[in-house]
């Protein structure tokens, strides 16, 4: 695929992504890179994209070796659509404008407690998760608030894992796609296109998160309510 690539006009390779918008200058990438809620800066960063010098020819290129990457992925493989788990908003946000991709947005959802608890093994602490959380969501739904409605697909985390087959066909529906129940157990190299530790990993299986009620005490509960409760009620979940 990556000869079909290069000849296109995007010069792929084992150790080069031209399709990524990320930096390895930190610097850069936090001056350059990222979805904002707020105007200004998407303004600001909009403005960079079209306007700066290098970064602007940059930018043209990820372009274009995304939508020929999608292409041509679906032209070696013979299907109808990707889907794509990039969470990178910023990325999305370019995806969106370009003419010659057709996209869907998949949000999923999580409840703030179950999300507080699994940020903690990662070393956040209760409010930065909280807050993360937060801003997660509410720049997702800037992001897809011009959108047409039909082309946005809200889906919670719990439903997918305690009702895999129904959560399955809605997404399938949703994607134009035939329907699909996914296998059990997933073996990743099969599943995932490009690799990562997911796909190194030899199966996974879908199955219900612990309950967040035994990670989290009452006090611990109502702190996060506090902060960000009518937020998890509007995404479906009883406070």
């Amino acid at each position: 695929m990556f000869v079909e690539l290069n000849r296109l006009g995007a010069p792929f390779a084992h150790d080069r992504w031209p399709n990524v918008y990320t930096y390895a200058n930190k610097t850069l990438d936090r001056i350059l890179y990222g979805y904002s809620s707020k105007v200004s800066v998407r303004l600001a960063r909009d403005w960079a994209d079209r306007r700066l010098p290098l970064h602007r020819d940059r930018v043209k290129l990820a372009d274009l070796s995304n939508e020929l990457f999608y292409r041509s992925l679906l032209k070696v493989t013979g299907k109808r659509a990707v889907f794509d788990p990039d969470k990178s908003l910023w990325r999305f946000w370019h995806l969106r404008e370009l003419p010659g991709l057709e996209m869907r947005v998949v949000v999923m959802t999580k409840d703030v407690r179950s999300f507080v608890v699994s940020a903690a093994k990662r070393n956040y602490s209760l409010v930065e998760a909280v807050r993360m959380w937060s801003a997660s969501y509410r720049d997702a739904e800037s992001l897809t608030a011009s959108m047409p409605r039909d082309r946005i697909l809200w889906v919670k985390h719990e439903e997918l894992c305690e009702k895999t087959d129904a959560t399955t066909l809605d997404l399938c529906e949703f994607m134009g796609v035939e329907s699909m129940t996914l296998p059990q157990p997933i073996y990743p190299s099969q599943q995932h296109v490009l690799g990562n530790r997911i796909r190194r990993s030899e199966s996974l299986s879908i199955r219900p998160a612990s309950p967040y009620q035994e990670s989290i005490t009452p006090e611990m509960e109502r702190e996060i309510l506090a902060i960000a409760g009518e937020a998890n009620e509007r995404y479906g979940y009883i406070n």
